[in-house]
C-alpha cells in the first residue's frame, strides 16, 4: 500500500484521459464495481489524493535533489536537466535523461523519481507495484 494507505480507505474514480475525479469516496471493492460498471477508461486512486499537499514546485524540487544524488551512482554518464516526466493523479513523475542511454535504447532512457501529491515523499517500487496491483483487480 502507498504510504498512509489502510485497508479502510476511501477510493475515488479517476478519468484516464482527462485526468478528473468522479468525486467519490467509496471502499474498495464498491470502487472497483464501479469502474466495471463505466464505459470510460477510470483507475483507482484513494480519495485524499484529489486534493493535493504538495505544489509541482516543491516536488520538482525534491525530485532534483534526488536525481541528483542518484546520478553520482551512474559516473561517467552524463545527463539532461530534471524535468516533469509524468503527471499522475498520486505523484509527480520526474525524469533526469541521459543521451547515452536513450541512444543505447534503453528504457526509459534515463533516472525516475515519483513524488507523493499528498505528502510529498518518494515512492518506493513497492509503492508502485501496490498501485498497479490495486488497479489490475
Amino acid at each position: 500500500m502507498a504510504a498512509g494507505q489502510t485497508h479502510d480507505e476511501l477510493y475515488d474514480l479517476v478519468d484516464a484521459i482527462s485526468g478528473d475525479f468522479a468525486g467519490l469516496g467509496l471502499p474498495l471493492d464498491a470502487a472497483r464495481e464501479r469502474r466495471r460498471e463505466s464505459s470510460r477508461r477510470m483507475a483507482l486512486v484513494p480519495s485524499r489524493y484529489r486534493t493535493p499537499g504538495i505544489s509541482l514546485e516543491d516536488a520538482r524540487d525534491q525530485a532534483e535533489l534526488v536525481l541528483r544524488e542518484r546520478q553520482r551512482d551512474h559516473p561517467g554518464v552524463t545527463f539532461d536537466d530534471v524535468r516533469l516526466y509524468a503527471h499522475h493523479p498520486m505523484v509527480f513523475t520526474f525524469a533526469t535523461l541521459s543521451p547515452q542511454w536513450q541512444r543505447e535504447a534503453r528504457v526509459p532512457g534515463g533516472l525516475l523519481c515519483s513524488i507523493d501529491k499528498v505528502d510529498g515523499h518518494v515512492w518506493t517500487e513497492s509503492e508502485q507495484e501496490q498501485y498497479a496491483a490495486t488497479n489490475a483487480e
